[in-house]
């Protein structure tokens, strides 16, 4: 495995910087946190690290603080859930498995942003968790206006017993605002949490699903028994809404939650009779943040619809890669993205393409837009890569969207032994999404090209507002490693 050695930062000048680092440490993730600093994670061990680098660069990569972080306890292996920034602080969510109790405490590490100087170290519970944490036991969630945060942690008690919920709400200085220990008419062994999100006024929502028939080990789980769980907890009583999902005849495939500036909670899905069957249309429901007015739509797909769609996003004949299925089948969601007049896009995917599905801010569902090649839009785990897919960076600037990818196969042909691409291995893309749903496609213009050895690496670049975009690559160095490249860049510079 080639290793990173080097960090470059490219500005008005290109400037470059030897990291203190060795073989050992391995890239995590880079951070930005806004104008010209970004947050550098490296791990000894990318699944159970004992030891932590951060490191924070300003303009043409100087360094201006670094930290070690020592995760190694007396019979645990330690995770890092998640690295974030919320108000002036660089917050670690930390996860440490006790195999012998068969548990996970839970702590919150803040860290300054100047000197990287440890504030809090803040305990969030330890739970009992199953040996392999697949699905979540632990969650977070920041208010849109990012004056409170929330924690919630599942401890895993007998399978048949209720399911019992640990909810906390804090404020910026860490002080709780709320806990509460919620009790659930769900038995553990059939439910399973997918995530959470916080409002402005401190409610909360708990989004997950419940087998509704019996199951054990050797169960063979059918959709119609999934039902899909969207929870509203207010913290001021014991008290938990359960938000009734109007489906009809139908049933969820799945899921994705969004919340908008003013705390309007968001989620669709595609639905249909059967898990064999195609999907009928997009479930959206919408509950607005002061008055928990709630709209839920059934939008129907025709296949003359998705066809259309189709045959437009094919006209691309750069992206175009042959036969596409015409089955509304088989996608898994990515992202739902809320914008400030109140409208959303759904990101979809599938191998052979990739769907944009605009809704309206009363929740019918405006267009779908195909893009006839299978980005991965999802954010993966640190050190795992989206399998079949591209690595595509998705970003908008008021109505219009854009793709941002590289592809390794350049120069290879279609179908048809048409050479589909010419120009050299590695190179990045823009795919501009038009009203109407047509693609145009073209080169990549950044600052990013002034290193031409350098490859883009779509899945760690972020949108990180309305007008600049964090780009961020790696180019090969003297030593035989990988040195990584980076870019705060103005957003109109790249679309014009």
């Amino acid at each position: 495995m080639k290793k990173f050695y080097l960090l470059l930062t490219l500005s008005s000048l290109i400037a470059a910087r030897l990291l203190a680092q060795n073989a050992e440490f391995k890239f995590r993730e880079a951070l930005p946190l806004g104008g010209s600093d970004v947050a550098l994670i490296r791990q000894n061990d990318l699944k159970f690290p004992g030891i932590i680098h951060l490191q924070i660069l300003g303009k043409g990569g100087v360094e201006k603080a670094f930290a070690e972080i020592n995760l190694r306890t007396e019979g645990a292996r330690s995770k890092v859930e998640s690295v974030f920034k919320w108000g002036n602080r660089l917050n670690l969510l930390f996860a440490h498995y006790y195999p012998t109790q068969r548990s996970t405490a839970y702590e919150l590490v803040q860290l300054t942003l100047d000197s990287l100087k440890t504030t809090l170290v803040k305990p969030l519970g330890k739970v009992r968790t199953p040996p392999i944490s697949v699905y979540a036991f632990c969650g977070f969630s920041v208010s849109p206006d990012s004056t409170k945060m929330m924690f919630f942690n599942w401890p895993i008690g007998p399978p048949q017993d209720s399911v019992n919920l640990l909810v906390q709400v804090f404020d910026q200085k860490m002080e709780t605002l709320w806990a509460r220990k919620y009790t659930l008419g769900y038995a553990n062994r059939n439910f399973l949490v997918y995530g959470c999100l916080m409002r402005n006024d401190g409610s909360a929502f708990i989004f997950g699903e419940n087998y509704s028939a019996k199951y054990t080990a050797a169960t063979q789980v059918q959709e119609k028994n999934i039902e899909r769980i969207i929870l509203l907890m207010s913290g001021k009583t014991s008290r938990v809404d359960l938000i009734q999902l109007e489906l009809g005849e139908y049933s969820l495939a799945n899921l994705a939650y969004s919340m908008n500036q003013k705390g309007d909670m968001v989620a669709s899905g595609f639905f249909r009779k059967s898990e064999t069957s195609e999907y009928k249309g997009l479930f959206t429901i919408k509950i607005a943040a002061e008055s928990n007015q709630t709209i839920q739509r059934l939008n129907m797909i025709d296949k003359k619809t998705f066809t259309t769609a189709l045959n437009i996003g094919s006209e691309d004949k750069f992206l175009s890669r042959g036969q596409i299925d015409r089955t509304l089948f088989g996608y898994e969601l990515g992202k739902l993205h809320a914008d400030a007049d109140g409208s959303y896009a759904l990101m979809a995917g599938r191998r052979d393409n990739t769907l944009v599905l605009d809704i309206r801010p009363d929740m019918v569902l405006q267009r779908i837009r195909v893009v006839p090649t299978p980005f991965s839009f999802s954010q993966p785990r640190p050190g795992e890569v989206a399998q079949g897919f591209l690595a595509g960076f998705y970003f908008r600037q008021g109505d219009k969207f854009f793709f941002i990818f590289v592809d390794p196969n350049n120069g290879a042909t279609d179908d048809r032994g048409k050479k589909i691409r010419t120009d050299t291995p590695g190179r990045a893309f823009l795919v501009e999404m038009k009203e109407i749903g047509r693609l145009e496609t073209r080169p990549l213009q950044s600052k990013f090209n002034l290193r031409p050895n350098a490859t883009l690496e779509p899945q760690h670049c972020r949108q990180i507002n309305d007008d600049e975009v964090f780009l961020m690559g790696t180019e090969p160095n003297k030593e035989g490693g990988l040195s990584l490249v980076y870019i705060v860049e103005q957003m109109a510079s790249l679309i014009k």
